[in-house]
């Protein structure tokens, strides 16, 4: 016949004498303990997490025989009747005198937190393309950025929903669609402006090739702005009639503002200022920078023992260009 089971509730109390027991965690002392209904509710009140661990989550448990054998057995009676030995039967060990009942330990939980991934955020991808455009624009990046490697993985780790635009859709897609906007944006702080001044500089690539850019200066809602107007390949030699004819063609056919400059600031090239005063009719003024270069160039030519001089210094950071072990030494004087 199997063995009546009993509340796990007595490990958790001992043996006074014949009429008390105590509690093992505060003590307390208990005249009635025929049932656990008192004990359960001590325990419950005041010691809630071990009623929460070791009551609540337990299961009862094969005893002695009767309560008073469950008593026997924690004051250690040298009659008590053995206890059935199973797995649980190391929870009411018999003790010798002298030795402190201890209250099991608390059952372990295994606490699993599932923390889930956070989801890579929303792309607004029109902000991100206008920002990509601005940074090649402002940092005169190439477009063959987005096709490099470090670049990809670096916008793929800011947020892998954004899909980096190829080079083709830069150039054939974005950025005509951004210049129509910013272009509409110029055309109608133009319409509204009265007075313009513009700056025209010819100069040339590394590639060799021949550009003329144009350069307006006007007030706007009461600020200053400074735009590019326009930058373009001149392929025809640089006479003052073929200069006069590509910036008329600008300034009157794609802007309608010919007639709103009132000041044309050049170099002092004598072809740029014929196209500017004779043939456009318009307010000539030399650029004050390239006044200034010619001033000094024609000193220095005028003066033999500063040419000397010059020619000394040049001969000087040549040799250190060209000697490594010169420029190594040079460096550890300087430091």
């Amino acid at each position: 016949m199997a063995p009546k089971k009993t509340s796990v509730v007595w490990r958790c109390f001992e043996k006074v004498n014949d009429d008390k027991i105590k509690c093992k965690n505060c003590d307390s002392v208990f005249k009635d303990f025929k049932n656990t209904t008192n004990l359960l509710k001590h325990l419950k009140k005041s010691h809630p997490i071990i009623y929460s661990t070791q009551i609540e989550n337990s299961s009862t448990i094969p005893p002695a025989q009767s309560d008073s054998d469950l008593l026997s057995v924690a004051s250690g009676s040298e009659d008590q009747t053995p206890v059935n030995e199973d797995k649980n039967s190391n929870l009411f060990q018999s003790m010798t005198d002298g030795e402190t009942p201890l209250v099991p330990p608390p059952r372990k939980r295994q606490l699993q937190m599932t923390f889930p991934s956070k989801p890579a955020m929303k792309v607004n991808s029109k902000n991100v393309d206008k920002a990509l455009l601005r940074m090649v624009c402002v940092d005169f990046q190439p477009l063959q950025v987005v096709e490099n490697k470090g670049f990809q993985e670096y916008t793929r780790a800011l947020n892998p929903n954004y899909e980096l635009p190829s080079r083709k859709i830069l150039s054939e897609k974005l950025i005509p669609e951004q210049y129509s906007l910013a272009r509409k944006a110029t055309q109608e702080m133009l319409n509204v402006t009265d007075y313009i001044a513009l700056t025209t500089d010819l100069w040339t690539s590394d590639s060799s090739k021949s550009y003329m850019t144009l350069t307006i200066h006007f007030i706007y809602d009461g600020k200053f702005k400074t735009l590019t107007l326009s930058t373009r390949e001149i392929k025809d030699t640089h006479t003052s009639e073929n200069l006069a004819r590509e910036m008329k063609d600008i300034c009157e056919t794609e802007w309608n503002i010919l007639d709103k400059i009132i000041c044309v600031t050049t170099d002092n090239a004598a072809n740029i200022k014929k196209a500017v005063i004779d043939i456009l009719q318009k307010r000539h003024h030399s650029c004050a920078a390239h006044t200034l270069n010619l001033v000094v160039q024609d000193t220095i030519k005028d003066n033999e023992l500063l040419i000397r001089l010059i020619e000394k210094c040049r001969a000087i950071v040549a040799y250190f260009k060209r000697s490594n072990n010169a420029a190594y030494k040079l460096k550890q004087v300087q430091e």
